[in-house]
């Protein structure tokens, strides 16, 4: 472990978190604000609009890990 340096963690980091917001984001799908075809908010019940919003927040979970691991991974290539 002493002869992996800094660079390399950042590349090892990396594609571990594309590796996980690609699964992520396979299961959940794009989240809902970038998609073209918006859905109006109805008045549902309150658990339903509770699990959606959890939905919601997965996707970008996974989206958010996606950008950042191939950032990370960039950034321990490149430097």
């Amino acid at each position: 472990m002493a002869d992996i340096d800094t660079n390399e963690w950042l590349v090892i980091c990396g594609l571990g978190a594309v590796w996980l917001g690609w699964q992520v984001f396979m299961v959940a799908g794009m989240p809902n604000a970038f998609r073209a075809r918006r859905t109006p908010p109805t008045n549902e019940d309150p658990a339903v609009s509770f699990q959606r919003f959890w939905a919601e927040q997965y996707r970008f979970f996974g989206l958010t890990l996606s950008i950042g691991g191939v950032l990370l991974t960039l950034v321990g290539t490149l430097r």
